[in-house]
């Protein structure tokens, strides 16, 4: 542990990398807890809002079961596509969709990388 404290000592430009990659991880595992938009993989679609340009502001009315409509602004800070979709909210559960296909690459490159190295020892061959 103290090795790796030395290192970051010494490269502090490798200590910015690991915190940037410590901060995206972050915001891809929790990005569906606060993404802008709900839907699961960020696809809710309205034609009405297609090609807004970033920080575009709209004006959205919902209304409740109970016949109250509620008025409230919502911003795209990274503008929409052609399907009127979020691309902030997109781009956030793309990060979590590519973070867990990266962890799952190199589970199974372990799973399969280790017992073949211990097999190799066991007999000698040169890996």
């Amino acid at each position: 542990m103290q090795a790796v404290f030395l290192f970051f000592k010494r490269e502090p430009s490798a200590l910015l990398g690991a915190v940037w990659i410590l901060l995206w991880s972050v915001v891809a595992i929790t990005s569906s807890f606060w993404r802008p938009d709900p839907t699961r993989f960020a696809n809710g679609q309205n034609l009405e809002w297609s090609m807004l340009s970033p920080g575009s502001t709209v004006n959205v009315s919902v209304s409740s079961p109970k016949g109250v409509t509620i008025s409230e602004k919502k911003t795209f800070w990274l503008g929409t596509d052609r399907f009127g979709r979020d691309q902030l909210s997109r781009i956030l559960a793309g990060s979590g969709l590519s973070l867990s296909v990266g962890l799952i690459a190199v589970l199974l490159s372990l799973l399969i990388g280790v017992p073949t190295r211990r097999i190799c020892r066991l007999f000698g061959w040169l890996l």
